[in-house]
Protein backbone atom coordinates (compact mmCIF):
# COMPACT_ATOMS: atom_id res chain seq x y z
CA UNK A 1 0.00 0.00 0.00
CA UNK A 2 1.78 3.38 -1.07
CA UNK A 3 -0.63 6.65 -0.30
CA UNK A 4 -0.03 7.78 -3.85
CA UNK A 5 0.56 6.20 -7.33
CA UNK A 6 1.29 8.66 -10.18
CA UNK A 7 0.58 6.67 -13.62
CA UNK A 8 2.73 8.55 -16.19
CA UNK A 9 6.28 9.90 -15.01
CA UNK A 10 6.43 12.61 -17.20
CA UNK A 11 6.55 16.42 -16.12
CA UNK A 12 2.86 16.20 -15.04
CA UNK A 13 3.31 12.84 -13.37
CA UNK A 14 6.91 13.66 -12.26
CA UNK A 15 5.15 17.37 -10.65
CA UNK A 16 2.34 15.70 -9.20
CA UNK A 17 5.11 13.12 -7.09
CA UNK A 18 6.98 16.38 -6.35
CA UNK A 19 4.16 18.33 -5.01
CA UNK A 20 2.92 15.65 -2.70
CA UNK A 21 6.26 14.66 -1.52
CA UNK A 22 6.83 18.91 -0.87
CA UNK A 23 3.18 18.63 1.04
CA UNK A 24 3.84 15.04 3.15
CA UNK A 25 7.45 14.37 3.00
CA UNK A 26 6.83 10.78 4.37
CA UNK A 27 3.95 10.52 1.71
CA UNK A 28 4.81 6.56 0.12
CA UNK A 29 4.76 7.81 -3.61
CA UNK A 30 5.46 5.47 -6.75
CA UNK A 31 5.90 6.85 -10.23
CA UNK A 32 4.19 3.95 -12.81
CA UNK A 33 5.71 4.53 -16.72
CA UNK A 34 6.20 2.12 -19.18
CA UNK A 35 9.62 3.60 -21.09
CA UNK A 36 13.16 3.97 -19.60
CA UNK A 37 14.38 6.68 -18.80
CA UNK A 38 15.77 8.69 -20.05
CA UNK A 39 13.41 8.71 -23.15
CA UNK A 40 12.37 10.76 -26.22
CA UNK A 41 8.78 12.69 -26.24
CA UNK A 42 6.96 14.09 -29.18
CA UNK A 43 7.51 17.61 -28.48
CA UNK A 44 7.85 21.35 -29.27
CA UNK A 45 10.12 21.47 -26.26
CA UNK A 46 9.72 25.19 -25.43
CA UNK A 47 9.36 25.87 -22.32
CA UNK A 48 8.31 29.36 -20.96
CA UNK A 49 9.83 31.29 -18.07
CA UNK A 50 7.27 31.09 -15.62
CA UNK A 51 6.77 27.36 -16.26
CA UNK A 52 10.44 26.91 -15.17
CA UNK A 53 9.19 29.35 -12.03
CA UNK A 54 6.73 26.48 -10.94
CA UNK A 55 9.29 23.57 -11.12
CA UNK A 56 11.46 25.65 -9.42
CA UNK A 57 8.71 26.11 -6.63
CA UNK A 58 8.69 22.43 -6.48
CA UNK A 59 11.98 22.50 -4.99
CA UNK A 60 14.14 21.58 -8.52
CA UNK A 61 16.26 24.40 -8.39
CA UNK A 62 18.33 25.36 -11.38
CA UNK A 63 16.68 23.98 -14.38
CA UNK A 64 16.98 27.26 -16.10
CA UNK A 65 21.15 25.72 -16.95
CA UNK A 66 19.28 22.89 -18.93
CA UNK A 67 18.60 25.38 -22.06
CA UNK A 68 20.39 28.82 -22.86
CA UNK A 69 18.31 31.80 -23.16
CA UNK A 70 16.13 32.66 -25.96
CA UNK A 71 15.53 36.13 -26.02
CA UNK A 72 12.83 37.04 -28.82
CA UNK A 73 9.92 35.53 -30.08
CA UNK A 74 8.53 36.46 -33.22
CA UNK A 75 4.78 35.49 -33.70
CA UNK A 76 3.24 35.81 -37.69
CA UNK A 77 -0.36 36.11 -37.89
CA UNK A 78 -2.94 33.93 -40.68
CA UNK A 79 -3.26 37.05 -42.26
CA UNK A 80 0.36 38.18 -42.17
CA UNK A 81 1.05 40.43 -39.32
CA UNK A 82 3.87 40.21 -37.46
CA UNK A 83 5.04 40.29 -33.86
CA UNK A 84 8.59 40.26 -33.24
CA UNK A 85 10.08 41.47 -29.96
CA UNK A 86 12.01 40.40 -26.64
CA UNK A 87 10.46 38.73 -24.07
CA UNK A 88 10.26 40.20 -20.41
CA UNK A 89 12.19 37.10 -19.49
CA UNK A 90 14.15 34.48 -21.93
CA UNK A 91 12.18 31.37 -22.44
CA UNK A 92 14.35 28.21 -22.77
CA UNK A 93 14.27 24.93 -25.37
CA UNK A 94 15.30 21.91 -23.92
CA UNK A 95 15.03 18.14 -25.36
CA UNK A 96 12.34 16.28 -23.44
CA UNK A 97 15.26 13.81 -23.09
CA UNK A 98 16.74 15.99 -21.07
CA UNK A 99 13.91 17.88 -19.30
CA UNK A 100 11.84 14.91 -18.28
CA UNK A 101 14.87 13.10 -16.48
CA UNK A 102 15.73 15.72 -14.74
CA UNK A 103 12.04 16.09 -13.08
CA UNK A 104 12.20 11.93 -12.38
CA UNK A 105 15.29 12.66 -10.66
CA UNK A 106 14.38 15.29 -8.24
CA UNK A 107 10.80 13.15 -7.32
CA UNK A 108 13.11 9.99 -7.10
CA UNK A 109 15.82 11.93 -4.71
CA UNK A 110 12.60 13.34 -2.93
CA UNK A 111 11.35 9.23 -1.72
CA UNK A 112 9.43 8.55 -4.53
CA UNK A 113 9.71 5.22 -6.18
CA UNK A 114 10.28 4.53 -10.44
CA UNK A 115 8.13 1.28 -11.63
CA UNK A 116 8.75 0.47 -14.87
CA UNK A 117 5.02 -1.10 -15.96
CA UNK A 118 2.28 -0.61 -18.95
CA UNK A 119 -0.59 -0.30 -16.47
CA UNK A 120 -3.54 -2.38 -17.97
CA UNK A 121 -6.62 -2.85 -15.43
CA UNK A 122 -7.71 -0.26 -12.65
CA UNK A 123 -9.74 -1.89 -9.40
CA UNK A 124 -11.31 0.91 -7.58
CA UNK A 125 -12.09 -0.15 -3.72
CA UNK A 126 -13.91 1.90 -0.86
CA UNK A 127 -10.30 2.38 0.44
CA UNK A 128 -7.94 1.85 -2.40
CA UNK A 129 -7.13 1.40 -5.92
CA UNK A 130 -5.28 -1.14 -7.16
CA UNK A 131 -3.22 -1.46 -10.26
CA UNK A 132 -2.96 -4.60 -11.95
CA UNK A 133 -3.20 -6.67 -8.94
CA UNK A 134 0.51 -5.41 -7.82
CA UNK A 135 0.07 -1.50 -6.72
CA UNK A 136 -2.36 -0.29 -4.32
CA UNK A 137 -2.65 3.18 -3.51
CA UNK A 138 -5.17 5.57 -1.26
CA UNK A 139 -5.11 7.83 -4.49
CA UNK A 140 -4.08 7.33 -7.98
CA UNK A 141 -2.68 10.59 -10.47
CA UNK A 142 -3.34 9.23 -13.97
CA UNK A 143 -0.90 11.37 -15.50
CA UNK A 144 -0.10 9.29 -18.75
CA UNK A 145 -0.50 11.48 -21.67
CA UNK A 146 -3.46 11.90 -24.63
CA UNK A 147 -3.87 8.31 -24.85
CA UNK A 148 -4.41 8.21 -21.08
CA UNK A 149 -4.85 4.18 -19.57
CA UNK A 150 -6.41 5.30 -16.60
CA UNK A 151 -8.70 7.73 -18.14
CA UNK A 152 -10.28 4.80 -20.10
CA UNK A 153 -10.22 2.43 -17.38
CA UNK A 154 -12.41 4.76 -15.57
CA UNK A 155 -14.95 4.79 -18.27
CA UNK A 156 -14.11 8.78 -19.18
CA UNK A 157 -15.97 9.63 -22.95
CA UNK A 158 -13.68 10.27 -25.63
CA UNK A 159 -12.58 13.63 -26.51
CA UNK A 160 -14.46 15.65 -29.58
CA UNK A 161 -12.31 16.21 -32.45
CA UNK A 162 -12.15 19.86 -31.82
CA UNK A 163 -10.47 19.32 -28.22
CA UNK A 164 -7.70 17.25 -30.01
CA UNK A 165 -4.81 18.39 -31.60
CA UNK A 166 -2.68 16.54 -34.17
CA UNK A 167 1.19 17.62 -34.66
CA UNK A 168 4.57 16.44 -35.61
CA UNK A 169 7.42 17.25 -34.58
CA UNK A 170 11.33 16.69 -36.04
CA UNK A 171 14.62 18.34 -35.81
CA UNK A 172 16.72 20.00 -38.43
CA UNK A 173 19.76 20.91 -38.72
CA UNK A 174 19.33 24.82 -38.67
CA UNK A 175 16.38 27.34 -36.91
CA UNK A 176 14.84 29.97 -38.53
CA UNK A 177 16.63 32.56 -36.11
CA UNK A 178 19.17 31.40 -33.54
CA UNK A 179 17.81 33.73 -30.37
CA UNK A 180 14.02 33.62 -31.34
CA UNK A 181 11.05 31.51 -30.74
CA UNK A 182 9.74 31.55 -34.47
CA UNK A 183 5.59 30.36 -34.63
CA UNK A 184 4.14 31.14 -38.36
CA UNK A 185 0.28 30.67 -37.80
CA UNK A 186 -1.24 28.72 -41.17
CA UNK A 187 -4.58 30.62 -43.24
CA UNK A 188 -7.30 27.43 -42.80
CA UNK A 189 -10.36 26.25 -41.26
CA UNK A 190 -8.89 25.09 -38.04
CA UNK A 191 -6.10 26.77 -36.12
CA UNK A 192 -2.71 25.66 -36.91
CA UNK A 193 0.86 27.06 -37.11
CA UNK A 194 4.32 25.86 -37.50
CA UNK A 195 7.26 26.47 -35.21
CA UNK A 196 10.94 26.96 -35.13
CA UNK A 197 12.83 26.79 -31.51
CA UNK A 198 16.79 26.92 -31.70
CA UNK A 199 17.90 24.08 -29.63
CA UNK A 200 21.43 23.91 -27.36
CA UNK A 201 24.47 23.84 -29.59
CA UNK A 202 22.60 24.88 -33.04
CA UNK A 203 20.07 22.77 -35.18
CA UNK A 204 15.78 23.28 -34.37
CA UNK A 205 13.10 21.64 -33.20
CA UNK A 206 10.62 21.87 -35.76
CA UNK A 207 7.09 21.31 -36.16
CA UNK A 208 3.51 21.65 -37.67
CA UNK A 209 0.55 21.39 -35.49
CA UNK A 210 -3.30 22.07 -35.50
CA UNK A 211 -6.30 22.60 -32.97
CA UNK A 212 -8.44 20.39 -34.34
CA UNK A 213 -7.88 16.70 -35.31
CA UNK A 214 -10.32 16.63 -38.15
CA UNK A 215 -7.77 19.17 -39.72
CA UNK A 216 -4.74 17.13 -39.84
CA UNK A 217 -4.44 14.97 -42.36
CA UNK A 218 -1.67 11.95 -42.57
CA UNK A 219 2.01 12.87 -41.50
CA UNK A 220 3.34 13.71 -44.61
CA UNK A 221 0.21 16.24 -44.72
CA UNK A 222 1.65 18.41 -41.81
CA UNK A 223 5.45 17.87 -43.28
CA UNK A 224 4.97 19.23 -46.47
CA UNK A 225 2.28 22.34 -44.68
CA UNK A 226 5.55 22.83 -42.39
CA UNK A 227 7.76 22.87 -45.06
CA UNK A 228 5.39 25.58 -46.91
CA UNK A 229 5.46 27.76 -43.72
CA UNK A 230 9.44 27.49 -43.08
CA UNK A 231 10.88 26.94 -46.48
CA UNK A 232 14.52 25.45 -46.14
CA UNK A 233 14.38 24.53 -42.32
CA UNK A 234 12.74 20.60 -43.36
CA UNK A 235 13.25 18.11 -40.41
CA UNK A 236 15.26 15.00 -40.79
CA UNK A 237 12.54 12.63 -41.77
CA UNK A 238 14.14 10.29 -39.39
CA UNK A 239 13.32 12.80 -36.51
CA UNK A 240 9.76 13.32 -37.38
CA UNK A 241 7.08 12.29 -34.90
CA UNK A 242 3.26 12.70 -34.46
CA UNK A 243 1.16 12.44 -32.07
CA UNK A 244 -2.01 13.78 -30.50
CA UNK A 245 -2.33 16.77 -27.80
CA UNK A 246 -6.15 16.63 -26.04
CA UNK A 247 -6.70 20.23 -25.34
CA UNK A 248 -7.78 22.40 -22.04
CA UNK A 249 -11.14 22.56 -23.74
CA UNK A 250 -12.18 18.79 -23.30
CA UNK A 251 -14.19 17.69 -20.98
CA UNK A 252 -13.32 16.89 -17.35
CA UNK A 253 -14.12 13.77 -15.88
CA UNK A 254 -13.81 12.55 -12.18
CA UNK A 255 -15.84 9.49 -11.46
CA UNK A 256 -14.34 8.87 -8.20
CA UNK A 257 -12.93 10.30 -4.78
CA UNK A 258 -9.84 8.09 -5.13
CA UNK A 259 -9.13 8.54 -8.84
CA UNK A 260 -8.86 11.79 -11.08
CA UNK A 261 -7.74 11.49 -14.60
CA UNK A 262 -6.61 15.06 -15.12
CA UNK A 263 -3.20 15.34 -13.46
CA UNK A 264 -5.06 16.95 -10.16
CA UNK A 265 -3.53 16.00 -7.15
CA UNK A 266 -6.58 14.89 -4.32
CA UNK A 267 -6.58 14.18 -0.78
CA UNK A 268 -5.82 11.37 0.92
CA UNK A 269 -6.46 9.56 3.91
CA UNK A 270 -3.88 9.84 6.94
CA UNK A 271 -2.29 6.51 7.85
Amino acid sequence: MVDVAVVGAGPAGSAAALRALQLRPDARVVMVDAAEFPRDKTCGDGIAAHALDLVEALGVPGVSRLGPPVPRMRLRSPGGLIVDRTCARPNRVVPRTVFDSELVAAAVSRGARLLKHRVRRLDVHADRVVLDGAVAARVVIGADGANSTVRRLLGAPAGPPSATAVAVRGYARSAVDPDTLVIEFAPGPYPAYAWSFPLPGGGANVGFGVFDKRGGGSRADLVSRLQALLPGHEPDPASVRGHHLPLSTGPRHHPTAGCCSSGTLLPWSTR
